[in-house]
């Protein structure tokens, strides 16, 4: 009897191993065919956890990633939320120092960037080279650089408290950064494009001020934001804040604040 109870149980054991090298061998199956990303491989790591998710991450960290980075990279919004649901920190830096949030933010992935912070990705988190979702969001390539989706993006982060004076590991701001971008696409959209590009860039600037960015924080070059720009731009950017400062003050005092506490609120501000 004891034999038998011994077979049967050896039986059990073979068939679940057999089983989850299946499994993982599926896995690498469908990683190697370059879907790394479809609802197979989520079945496959419900089904076999932890092995199967440990050799997905294996695979990753030969290309430097988290499983969360790659799919945040890849856009793949199910993905990224099915990984958050097995409880993997948000704001873990890949081991090429990407954090998901800055990637979802650089892609413009709006459904991502908003599930990252629901599952507690920190809007002020840098990656490893100082850089945040803010800085990610006004380095967008050309094609979509000052398109609706960045700018509407751009500013869902400023309303959920993304801080526009963090310098990344240079000492560039969001606004140094979003000058540069400018500056470099200007002179190479077509002439009937640049009207579109200057009055999006415009109302960029504005908002940046409007949160409080300062233009004359200094880089480790000793280039502030306001040096870097033509002299279109350093004149915008100096009559905005004035017309800024002007309009804040009018609108406190209109709240019962006289001037002299109204211009000390407006100093603590807008220094």
């Amino acid at each position: 009897m004891n034999i038998i109870i011994s077979i049967i149980a050896s039986c059990v054991f073979i068939v679940q191993v057999t089983s989850a090298m299946s499994s993982s061998q599926e896995l690498v199956l469908a990683i190697k065919n370059k879907h790394p990303l479809n609802k197979n491989i989520q079945q496959l790591i419900r089904a076999n956890q932890p092995n199967a998710h440990h050799l997905y991450e294996q695979f990753l960290q030969e290309k430097g990633m988290t499983p969360l980075s790659y799919a945040t990279e890849k856009g793949k919004w199910n993905v990224v939320s099915f990984f958050l649901k097995q409880q993997i920190d948000p704001n873990l830096l890949s081991t090429k120092g990407n954090l998901p949030l800055c990637k979802a933010c650089y892609y413009l992935q709006p459904s991502l960037v908003n599930e990252l912070l629901s599952r507690g990705a920190d809007i002020n988190g840098v990656d490893a080279f100082g850089r945040t979702a803010l800085h990610s969001i006004v380095s967008a390539d050309e094609e979509i650089f000052c398109s609706p989706i960045q700018f509407a993006l751009f500013k869902n982060v400023l309303r959920k408290g993304a801080g526009p004076n963090m310098q990344d590991c240079e000492g560039n701001t969001p606004l140094h950064e979003l000058i540069h971008g400018y500056i470099n696409f200007k002179t190479r959209v077509k002439k009937d494009q640049q009207a579109h590009l200057e009055t999006s860039f415009n109302k960029m600037v504005k908002w940046l001020l409007y949160c409080g960015a300062r233009y004359d924080l200094e880089n480790t070059t000793k280039k502030t934001a306001l040096s870097i720009g033509t002299e279109k731009v350093r004149t915008f950017l100096i009559s905005k804040r004035s017309e800024l400062l002007i309009t804040m003050t009018k609108l406190l005092i209109r709240c019962g604040f006289n001037k002299d506490i109204a211009g000390l609120i407006i100093a603590h501000r807008y220094k």
